[in-house]
């Protein structure tokens, strides 16, 4: 039997452009899976909320459950470009304790390495 080596995480920081359906708590938990597995496989992950107007508490809480399993596996996740609703709910949950929030890309991008690449993923 032949060892084999970890998958390396990608480097660069990856933009999540998120769609409002990934924060229904009817997503199914072989979908949350496949967003916790690409999460965790990317170091630095920058989730993009401007086209996610609302949002439910529960929505929220999967997110904290993402930045939780991203710094478990040595990464971590930010929040960029929320909605005033969807601020006020992060900040009334608690979540902004354990998640960052950025009101633009540019600041979430910067808060893991100036000038660093990004690469996009569309949701959805």
């Amino acid at each position: 039997m032949t060892a084999q080596a970890a998958p390396q995480k990608a480097k660069e920081p990856t933009i999540i452009c998120m769609k409002p359906s990934w924060l229904e708590p009817r997503l199914s938990v072989r979908e949350r899976r496949r967003v916790v597995d690409f999460i965790v496989s990317h170091r630095h992950v920058v989730l993009d909320f401007s086209e996610v107007e609302t949002t439910t508490g529960a929505g929220l809480v999967i997110v904290a459950e993402w930045a939780e399993r991203a710094r478990a596996n040595g990464g971590s996740l930010v929040i960029a470009n929320c909605a005033m609703p969807v601020s006020v709910l992060l900040g009334i949950l608690r979540i902004k304790r354990a998640v960052q929030v950025f009101t633009n890309l540019s600041d979430a991008m910067a808060s893991f390495n100036r000038g660093a690449k990004a690469v996009t993923h569309h949701a959805g």
